[in-house]
């Protein structure tokens, strides 16, 4: 409920006197022009955790490997992609893949399993098409970087998660403001 979203924010500006207000979950990411309205009187920031990641993807250029664990997440990374590209003035070109086995990997806990999935998904993508970048539709995905923490020197071409990018941005403002 996007009323009942809003109002959660605006009671963390009220109650909690929070500095910035971080949307996690993917596909809430939609509430996002709705929730920074709502908190504009308030100028309280906030972030959408997916955005710098498709920022950085939309930068570099090449086809985009979107990979997804989880099945509503697909259509809502899509979009940020295509709205970042509109934004920017750019063409982009997606590819994806739907890895709900990793997701369930995830759900048992088995780490190892969840990063095999996603690495070997990268790898016959590449093989089969020529990649630019890969964008890992989750935030949960950010794990990843644990078995793989230099996708650029494994992969030759760079992996964006939402963590590392997202983190990153909402640093880079909250320290420029102290």
């Amino acid at each position: 409920n996007l009323s009942a979203f809003k109002r959660y924010a605006v009671d963390l500006a009220e109650l909690g006197h929070v500095d910035a207000v971080l949307i996690t979950c993917s596909t809430m990411n939609r509430a996002y022009p709705h929730v920074s309205e709502a908190l504009q009187h308030y100028k309280v920031p906030v972030f959408q955790i997916d955005r710098p990641m498709m920022e950085r993807a939309v930068n570099h250029g090449g086809r985009i490997l979107v990979i997804a664990t989880h099945g509503p997440t697909v259509e809502s990374t899509q979009t940020l992609l295509h709205e970042v590209a509109g934004e920017t003035g750019r063409s982009i070109h997606i590819t994806g893949a739907l890895v709900e086995d990793a997701w369930d990997c995830l759900a048992r806990g088995d780490v190892e399993n969840h990063n095999a999935i996603i690495a070997r998904t990268i790898r016959d993508h590449m093989q089969g098409e020529e990649i630019g970048c890969v964008v890992l539709a989750q935030l949960s995905m950010t794990i990843f970087l644990l078995s793989h923490p230099d996708p650029m020197k494994e992969f030759g071409i760079p992996v964006y998660t939402s963590g590392q990018c997202g983190f990153d941005a909402v640093r880079e403002v909250l320290t420029s403001k102290n």
